[in-house]
């Protein structure tokens, strides 16, 4: 049974502007997508509750206010309705009112010791109380100015975004700086909570009271994600199942499989795929054109001319990443079918017969006047039989992972001569 993913809002509030008129705050009437109108409202955090419950019928499970002591917090009071407005409530509500007045004597990151943190746990209570099965959590991360106050921010995110949310982000109100620091938390908070979705507001009232839905900012961390798992472990079909139509995701996933089992890849199979997602490409995403000519540099490994020139470059790869499996695998695979090809005339049988590859590295071997291709064989066995090393040169390759890179750097160079040596021959 899928997990439950938890539709979680997450409002910065800030200094509200008095209204001349009344003791309240000014409010404002937004217009959302599709032209859907708010209430008027003093905190754009309400309008978007209210647009996500009323408008797209996806009511808010969590909502997660972020701010000072000196935030508007007993603005809050707007998303309860009248009728749910009792004495106990207005009890909680005057005390954080006084609260917020007090702390705007006296502005600092941390206040004065009016508004606290058990103060606002304590509206939070009252707030949830009310607006039931939504839970409201107000929690202070101050001005966000030092890293103490930064990390706070982090902490409450950590704790109070469950996994697998869809995260829902207004970044309307409260200090500039603070959804430039919310932006990289979110890629984080992505990788370690499993997020289902991102979403971003702005309730920009200085362009006609009109709601900003920013929606590139979810394509850019899914952008960010698969891109930083095709540079440290070089898959690359998480980010190119995100570039390309659907109707090539078959093809990229074929040309994936093949290469994590090991097995040789057509060069005119890579050719035809990247042609086909280039001419699908939307002419007007320069961002998808940049990361399709990235895809594409990782996948020249597959472009190589020759058989043995793309298994070395898989090597190679996978010897960056420190996948050494793959990186000995494939290149004491590229020796053994050098070898073959230099013993036998049919090198395409033989490359199936042990004894024919066995006796084609062991010749090989003897020219080998450093003992490099032996060692080779060795440190390969050992790796992927999780086995003992049988003697001190496979030893000494294995003790660390300089000493794994060194040799691995020794090894290939050795492989690339004997391949050299026989081109120009």
């Amino acid at each position: 049974m899928d997990q439950p993913k938890p539709r979680v809002l997450v409002s910065f509030i800030g200094k509200g502007q008095p209204d001349g008129s009344s003791s309240g705050y000014r409010t404002t009437q937004y217009t959302f997508p599709d032209s859907w109108q708010s209430p008027e409202l003093s905190v754009f955090g309400i309008a978007l509750l209210t647009y996500y419950e009323q408008y797209l019928r996806q009511p808010i499970d969590r909502w997660l206010v972020l701010g000072s002591p000196q935030s508007n917090w007993d603005a809050l009071l707007e998303a309860v309705p009248e009728d749910q407005r009792d004495s106990a409530l207005n009890q909680v509500y005057g005390t954080i009112r006084d609260a917020v007045k007090a702390e705007e004597q006296s502005p600092s990151a941390s206040g004065i010791g009016q508004l606290t943190q058990p103060l606002l746990d304590k509206w939070s209570d009252a707030l949830s109380e009310r607006l039931q099965p939504m839970v409201v959590k107000c929690q202070l991360v101050g001005w966000c100015e030092a890293p103490t106050s930064q990390l706070q921010m982090w902490r409450v995110l950590s704790v109070e975004v469950p996994e697998r949310s869809e995260l829902v982000l207004d970044i309307t109100h409260g200090f500039r700086h603070q959804p430039m620091l919310l932006a990289p938390m979110v890629v984080l908070l992505g990788m370690l909570k499993n997020l289902s979705g991102v979403e971003l507001y702005y309730g920009a009232l200085d362009m006609d009271r009109r709601v900003l839905k920013l929606d590139l900012f979810p394509e850019l961390l899914e952008y960010i994600q698969h891109l930083s798992l095709l540079q440290t472990s070089g898959d690359y079909e998480p980010l190119g199942k995100a570039l390309i139509e659907e109707s090539l995701h078959d093809q990229l996933a074929q040309i994936a499989f093949m290469e994590r089992t090991n097995r040789p890849i057509n060069p005119n199979r890579v050719h035809k795929f990247l042609a086909q997602a280039q001419r699908t490409l939307p002419a007007e995403h320069p961002l998808k054109s940049d990361l399709l000519d990235y895809m594409r540099t990782q996948m020249q490994k597959h472009l190589q001319p020759s058989h043995l020139e793309r298994l070395l470059a898989r090597a190679d790869e996978a010897a960056e990443h420190r996948d050494y499996v793959v990186a000995y695998t494939l290149l004491f695979e590229t020796i053994v079918a050098f070898a073959v090809y230099q013993k036998y005339p049919n090198p395409q049988e033989a490359m199936l017969d042990h004894q024919c590859r066995s006796h084609a590295f062991s010749e090989l071997c003897h020219r080998d006047t450093t003992g490099v291709l032996k060692t080779l064989r060795n440190v390969r066995n050992t790796i992927v039989h999780a086995s003992q090393p049988p003697d001190g040169a496979t030893q000494k390759a294995l003790e660390s992972d300089e000493e794994l890179q060194a040799f691995y750097k020794k090894a290939s160079q050795t492989v690339r001569n004997f391949m050299s040596s026989q081109s120009e021959s």
